[in-house]
């Protein structure tokens, strides 16, 4: 999947540290815009370390639906 495609039908990607267990959500209309519509979600996934979600970089990347419960 890319990150324009996850963009338009509203997917959801969570970025969580392993250790701290804080976790962010990307802006994905955003993020397509900055790195490519056509850049895939797992050659992004290596950046996910550098978001500011924990002090260690020990990050989780989960493709999620939807919606939010």
């Amino acid at each position: 999947m890319t990150l324009g495609a996850a963009a338009v039908v509203g997917v959801r990607l969570i970025v969580w540290c392993r250790e701290g267990g804080r976790q962010i959500e990307p802006e994905l209309a955003e993020l397509a815009r900055h790195r490519g519509a056509t850049t895939t979600v797992v050659e992004w996934r290596e950046e996910a370390r550098l978001l500011p979600v924990c002090e260690s970089a020990k990050v989780d990347l989960v493709v999620n639906g939807t919606e939010r419960r």
